[in-house]
């Protein structure tokens, strides 16, 4: 039977002339709040349980905080977290005063910052219920649950497409009594977080689970009486595009022209700094030439920095050692390419060679000015940076003036390295743009770590470069990364989980009742289908093409379906796994049934497996016996949305 439960909103609300006074501590900041109260002295509570206003200045918690309009800020529960943790704050009390700490972005002043918006936390709800010692809830740490809700208008949770790219992401809509104006400036709730929690009668509020976490997005008013707030996802705000680090002249004040970034196979990407993953990745750098004065102040020879790749999270393994074509010694793989005189030559110390074009830099080179062997490059596998310098400067890469005062050029005109850089798995790339991009730090608080450890340990590798030309948000990398391994990435009880289809067998967890059903709709997907596939990996370089379902496909639908994926897959091995793991759930069309249910499924998730058959009066199935997997919950209406496998 369906248990009787309370909706409750957590909603920050912003509290304006804020006026704090910050003093540094260690390189965060800390201010008193104590003084902070809210500005709606009439309040449902106020009334109902008369409390004076000097009480009602005290229940107020801070919920979050707006930096100069930057809402990223999360909160922390340790000091060092606080540190760890870029754009964050930490609540503590001390000599009986309430502080905030705030880590600013990067470390900032606080003399930097126009804005420091602190925003209270209000909690709303359908109505007051009883928890476990049978005793009317209306106070939680301090903070009153006024019965504000009038209706949830939406909340429908689903899940994503069985072709996983695209993240789905959820809205919710709640309407709630505004006659009393505290929802009168929306500036002050819009883009602060919202939750909504579904608790049980005689349950207490830990035992609440929040079944929607998103930021609020927009108002609809309905005179001086309701307003109905529609929030979004939180991962629809993972909107920020990678990559954002490029060069910079100021770090690099020598460089008059910036180098070409990643080249793989015949494709060229553009100047950007790269995140990259996978081994054997071909740089190509454009020679930067500069006038260096190495006769008129030869104390003055700059070095010529290359930025290779970003290595802030793992450095790069080494430069891959190749024989050299032209004195079959073994080399580092760093090579240039002369101009040759026509396309299939070039000119060695005035010997003509032809067919191939390429001859390796040596590590030292003897320029002939007495100064006998110099040691012209270095590749710093830390930084990702591939140095040249010497006692005078590099001549492959340098144009200056000789002693007559003629000018002197060089020929090079391209510059190769080709570099072993670890491979990421999956997820730990999705975890590490969400702390990059995202601000969401790897920690208890923002994550299912248990659950994510797992995941990520057996999550596949990848090889992976982002340019400026082809810029993509993170919730786009996410999703193709999801893809890899047919997963989603999903928000549960306010923390980032990833679930995979990979490893969750095939055992029911439930078996729908069927006289515990409303009537039940039947839909197939056609667009779904699939008689072949095709895996692109390896950066694209190689294709692999899954043919095994074809002939069964065809046989059943008499269509023959061809898609081509692009993956970030390393391994061969891996996507020859993703191709039949898409078949086996493709090649077939797959059915949806979606019902009202009689029964609270409060224990089921996304993406659990149940089992269901559904017979017509003269005992013939509707819906045969099958295993099936929950993509919508709605816990409002009991509706409940199935795929089959």
């Amino acid at each position: 039977m369906l248990k009787s439960f309370a909706t409750l909103i957590e909603l920050d609300i912003a509290v304006l002339n804020s006026d704090l006074i910050f003093s540094a501590r260690g390189g965060v900041w800390v201010a008193s709040i104590s003084e902070i109260y809210s500005n709606y002295e009439d309040s449902y509570f106020n009334k109902l349980y008369n409390i004076n206003e000097s009480e009602l200045y005290s229940i107020f918690n801070v919920g979050s905080i707006n930096v100069d309009n930057d809402r990223g800020y999360i909160e922390v529960f340790s000091w060092q977290d606080l540190y760890n943790q870029n754009k964050s704050y930490l609540l503590y009390t001390e000599n009986n005063i309430n502080y905030i700490a705030i880590h600013f972005n990067n470390f900032d002043s606080i003399f930097s910052k126009k804005s420091i918006l602190i925003n209270v936390k209000r909690i709303f709800s359908t109505r007051e219920w009883y928890d476990e010692n049978r005793n009317l809830v209306y106070i939680k740490d301090n903070l009153y649950i006024e019965p504000r809700i009038e209706e949830i208008d939406q909340a429908d949770i689903e899940g994503d497409s069985l072709t996983f790219d695209t993240i789905q992401t959820n809205e919710m809509s709640v309407t709630l009594r505004n006659d009393d104006g505290l929802f009168d400036d929306f500036i002050n709730i819009y883009g602060n977080r919202l939750l909504v929690r579904r608790i049980f009668d005689y349950e207490s509020f830990n035992d609440s689970v929040i079944i929607f976490s998103g930021f609020v997005q927009k108002p609809e008013y309905s005179f001086l009486e309701k307003v109905t707030i529609t929030a979004s996802d939180i991962r629809a705000s993972f909107s920020n595009e990678l990559p954002y680090n490029v060069f910079s002249i100021n770090k690099y004040p020598h460089l008059k022209t910036f180098p070409e970034n990643v080249e793989n196979g015949e494709n060229t990407i553009d100047t950007s700094r790269t995140l990259a993953a996978g081994k054997g990745i071909t740089v190509k750098l454009k020679p930067i030439k500069y006038y260096t004065p190495y006769i008129f102040e030869p104390d003055n020879i700059p070095e010529v920095v290359f930025e290779i790749c970003d290595t802030s999270r793992h450095p790069i393994e080494d430069i891959v050692y190749k024989v050299d074509k032209l004195d079959n010694k073994l080399k580092p793989h760093i090579y240039f390419i002369e101009k040759a005189q026509i396309d299939s030559q070039v000119v060695v110390n005035g010997k003509t060679i032809t067919g191939d074009l390429e001859q390796f830099i040596n590590e030292y080179r003897d320029f002939n000015d007495g100064n006998g062997l110099q040691k012209v490059w270095t590749l710093d596998k830390a930084k990702g940076q591939l140095i040249f310098r010497g006692d005078r400067q590099v001549r492959s890469i340098c144009v200056g003036k000789g002693e007559s005062g003629s000018e002197l050029k060089d020929d090079l005109i391209e510059i190769y390295a080709e570099i072993n850089i670890p491979p990421y798995k999956s997820l730990e790339f999705m975890r590490e743009i969400l702390e990059d991009y995202e601000n969401i730090s790897y920690i208890k608080e923002n994550y299912n770590i248990e659950n994510w450890q797992l995941e990520e340990s057996r999550s596949r590798e990848i090889a992976l470069v982002l340019d400026h030309d082809n810029k993509k948000t993170t919730l786009d990398i996410i999703g193709e990364l999801s893809f890899l391994e047919q997963g989603r990435l999903e928000i549960y009880n306010n923390k980032i989980n990833f679930i995979s289809t990979r490893f969750r067998g095939n055992t029911p967890k439930y078996k729908i009742k069927e006289w515990l059903m409303g009537r039940v709709d039947k839909t197939v997907e056609n667009d779904e289908y699939l008689s072949s596939c095709s895996i692109k990996y390896d950066l694209n370089k190689s294709i692999y093409k899954n043919t095994d379902y074809e002939e069964e496909a065809k046989k059943r639908h008499r269509i023959n379906s061809h898609e081509e994926f692009e993956t970030y897959l390393k391994k061969q091995e891996d996507a020859i796994a993703l191709s039949n793991e898409i078949m086996k759930s493709r090649y077939i069309l797959k059915e949806y049934y979606t019902f009202e249910y009689y029964e609270t499924l409060d224990f089921l998730n996304l993406f659990d497996l149940v089992e269901i058959e559904v017979k017509r009066e003269n005992g013939k199935y509707f819906i045969k016996p099958c295993i099936c997997e929950i993509i919508k919950l709605n816990i409002f209406d009991n509706t409940v949305k199935l795929r089959q496998l």
